[in-house]
């Protein structure tokens, strides 16, 4: 009877130590999947600018690509460099482990573009904006590199992490009517008081993002490689990276430069938000600057080298 009792009494014990050995194992397993979620859309809203117009429910749709990388850092440790292996959709992706020792008792956050910087902090990930290329008319190609995501930290479930990145900048776009043919050269947004961020660092150390300003500037270029008009008042559509600015109480010029001309208009106030899109008005039309304004010069007076510059 003992003998029965104490058989009864292990096979309970083992029974009640089930759950916390299936436990322990969760928590000591790797992580096999990351799953990896873009931004949502950014629509452009239905807008009258000054000489030209935004198409009535424009939207910018971020998609992952073969080739794209992640950065993702564990709660503790260096990041990992994760290429993508696998498009779920256009807004969803699944990036390869690799055979990395992810653990399921660990946090990650996440960033794109990929620094390719290895011992990188995950306080101090550096968001630059300057250096802007857009590569013909209404390409938006470029903004990619400078469309900066991040994820909230997030705990692993059933051996797999899914991140939803989060847009921590914001997408400008500018209508600009080009009275006659030529080549744009680039395009400057400028105020008179220093409110652009040119650089700045995220921190995705904590619980969500945190993008911090380092280095500001009173302007903002986009420089254009082959766009070229072809007729009078032909419509060149701009699109520029930024950090959220509110410029509703400042004093704001765009002025773009072709091969033969300077030209400028006064941006209507307005705010940028982040992580949406926003299109830029005018409140006049843009003017010739190239006009000398002083009447009695003559050409001996100035020096001209055949480029415009900004």
């Amino acid at each position: 009877m003992k003998k029965e009792i104490l058989l009864s009494l292990l096979a309970i014990t083992a029974m009640l130590s089930l759950p916390a050995c299936d436990k322990e194992q969760e928590k000591t397993a790797e992580v096999q999947t990351i799953n990896v979620l873009a931004p949502k859309d950014v629509m452009f809203e239905a807008a009258s600018t000054k000489g030209a117009s935004v198409r009535d429910g424009s939207s910018l749709v971020f998609n992952w690509t073969a080739g794209d990388i992640i950065g993702v850092f564990p709660g503790d440790g260096d990041q990992l460099q994760l290429p993508i292996t696998a498009a779920k959709g256009s807004t969803s992706a699944t990036f390869d482990v690799g055979g990395r020792a992810l653990k399921n008792d660990a946090s990650y956050a996440a960033y794109y573009p990929f620094s390719g910087v290895y011992h990188k902090v995950n306080e101090a990930i550096v968001m630059d904006y300057t250096g802007q290329v857009q590569d013909g008319n209404g390409s938006f190609a470029h903004i990619s590199a400078y469309d900066f995501l991040a994820s909230a930290k997030v705990s692993p479930k059933n051996n797999a992490v899914t991140l939803q990145m989060v847009r921590q900048g914001s997408i400008l776009c500018m209508d600009i009517p080009v009275p006659q043919p030529e080549e744009v050269k680039s395009l400057t947004i400028s105020c008179d008081e220093v409110i652009f961020v040119e650089k700045a660092t995220l921190d995705i150390s904590g619980n969500n993002p945190v993008v911090t300003p380092i280095q500001m500037t009173d302007k903002l270029t986009l420089t254009f490689v082959n766009t070229t008009t072809t007729a009078a008042n032909q419509t060149v559509r701009a699109y520029i990276a930024i950090q959220p600015v509110d410029f509703s109480k400042k004093t704001v010029t765009v002025k773009f430069v072709t091969s033969d001309h300077k030209y400028s208009a006064p941006v209507a106030p307005g705010a940028v938000e982040r992580g949406k899109a926003a299109t830029l008005r005018f409140s006049e039309d843009f003017k010739d600057d190239t006009v000398v304004s002083n009447p009695s010069a003559t050409i001996s007076d100035f020096e001209f080298d055949g480029e415009v510059t900004t």
